[in-house]
C-alpha cells in the first residue's frame, strides 16, 4: 500500500467547464442570497482560506490494483482514514479501494482543487464515491457551509462522472468543544448536507446514527478506537456494496444540466 501524506499546498484554481461553471455561478449567487445576507462573491473560489493549526491530505491506492476489478472512492477526513482498512478487508477481491482524506473543509477554496489534484494524479474512473465532510473547518459558519457545499458535489462530480455516489453523515462528537466541534454544529451540518444530497438523489450511509450505539467506542473527544472503526467500515461497505447492486446515485445517464440542477436546488 503507498500512502501519500503532505502539508497542503495552494494550487490553480480548478478550471470548471464552461457551461459548469455558468450554470454553477448563477445558481450560487441565487443560494447565496437566498440563505443568508453575506455577500455572494465571499463564496468565490478564490476566497481565501481560513487554515487550522495543522493542515494536511492522506491518499492511500491499493498496492496491487487489479483492473478486473471496479474502483471505489472514500473521501472524508482522518475519521474516513481510520475506518478505510475496514472497508478495504471488506471489499477485498470485489472492489480497488482508494482513499482521499483531508482537513481542508466545505467552503475551503482549497477542497475542490485537492479533489481535482487526488483525480489527476490517479486518473483512475470510480464506479462508486462514498463521501463525507463535516468535522473540520469550524471557522467557517453553518450558512458559509451550505453556500459552498454545491460546488463540493460539483468537484466530486467532475472528478467522477459516471460513479454512484453516497453521503455518509458526519459522526457525533464525545465532548463539544467550543469554537470547535460540538453536537448542535455536527447536527446542523449534517441537515444541511442531506437536504443536498437527498435533491441529488443519492443514499445515506448514516454513520452518525450508527455511533450513537457505540458511545463506548471513543479513543478521544471525536475519533472511534479499533473497534469502533471495524463497525464504521463494516456499515460504509455494505452500503457500497448495494450501491454495486443497485447502482443508484449514479448520474451518469443523466445529462449535465440536470445533474448540476440536482446538485443546487436547496429548500
Amino acid at each position: 500500500m503507498r500512502v501519500r501524506r503532505r502539508l497542503v499546498e495552494l494550487g490553480k484554481v480548478w478550471p470548471m467547464r464552461p457551461k459548469l461553471y455558468e450554470i454553477f455561478t448563477c445558481t450560487v449567487v441565487t443560494l447565496s442570497l437566498l440563505v443568508s445576507s453575506v455577500p455572494a462573491c465571499s463564496y468565490a473560489q478564490d476566497r481565501a482560506s481560513r487554515p487550522e493549526e495543522i493542515e494536511w491530505t492522506w491518499e492511500v491506492r491499493p498496492a496491487h490494483v487489479d483492473s478486473k476489478l471496479p474502483n471505489v472512492l472514500l473521501v472524508g477526513d482522518s475519521i474516513t482514514r481510520n475506518y478505510y482498512p475496514e472497508v478495504q478487508r471488506q471489499l477485498n477481491q470485489v472492489a480497488n479501494v482508494y482513499l482521499m482524506a483531508t482537513s481542508a473543509s466545505v467552503g475551503d477554496p482549497r477542497l475542490p482543487r485537492q479533489l481535482a489534484e487526488f483525480s489527476a494524479a490517479e486518473s483512475v474512473s470510480f464506479k462508486v464515491v462514498h463521501f463525507n465532510n463535516g468535522m473540520h473547518g469550524w471557522n467557517y459558519s453553518e450558512v458559509e457551509y451550505g453556500a459552498a457545499f454545491p460546488s463540493f458535489l460539483a468537484a466530486l462530480h467532475a472528478m467522477a462522472p459516471d460513479a454512484s455516489f453516497i453521503w455518509a453523515t458526519t459522526t457525533p462528537v464525545k465532548v463539544d468543544v467550543a469554537p470547535g466541534p460540538t453536537n448542535a454544529r455536527v447536527d446542523a451540518r449534517n441537515r444541511i448536507a442531506q437536504t443536498f444530497v437527498k435533491n441529488a438523489g443519492f443514499p445515506i450511509d448514516d454513520q452518525h446514527e450508527l455511533m450513537t450505539h457505540h458511545s463506548d467506542q471513543y479513543q478521544d473527544k471525536v475519533h472511534f478506537n479499533t473497534e469502533g472503526a471495524v463497525i464504521q467500515g463494516q456499515q460504509a461497505a455494505q452500503c457500497i456494496r448495494s450501491s454495486f447492486a443497485s447502482n443508484s446515485g449514479g448520474l451518469s445517464a443523466i445529462p449535465e444540466q440536470t445533474v448540476v440542477a440536482r446538485l443546487f436546488i436547496h429548500h
